[in-house]
């Protein structure tokens, strides 16, 4: 799972939903500006030539295509199957937020998304008794 010292942004992208594709550089930017770690990850069975092809229509540069790679199959369980694009996961600290993020939004709600989840992890866990 990734995730380092900063928090982390893992997003799963899909061509079959064009604005997860077009809007990605854009909400990317604003996530690392924001101080997130970002991963981003291809719907797992994508072809070559889907990934390849989307990432060139949507005018990605070749740098940024070479980084964004099928979701790894140790994170396939939590990443499950998503049924609409960027599908956004936050994480802290080995801490995996339990609400995904779905879709494009502009980048105040894209923010306010982030920094709400980010918020909600790192707030101290109550311990009940049995």
């Amino acid at each position: 799972m990734p995730g380092g010292s900063r928090p982390t942004v893992v997003v799963v992208l899909s061509p079959h939903m064009v604005y997860s594709v077009t809007e990605w550089p854009r909400m990317k930017s604003a996530a690392e500006a924001d101080g997130f770690e970002v991963v981003a990850w291809w719907l797992p069975d994508l072809t070559d030539d889907e990934r390849t092809g989307a990432a060139e229509r949507a005018g990605w540069p070749v740098a940024e295509r070479s980084r964004v790679h099928r979701v790894p199959p140790e994170c396939a369980a939590w990443v499950g199957r998503p049924n609409h694009y960027p599908y956004t996961r936050v994480l802290d600290q080995g801490r995996l937020h339990g609400w995904p993020i779905w879709g494009v939004m502009s980048n105040q709600a894209w923010l306010d998304s982030l920094r709400s989840r980010l918020h909600a992890l790192r707030q101290p866990t109550e311990r009940r008794s049995p």
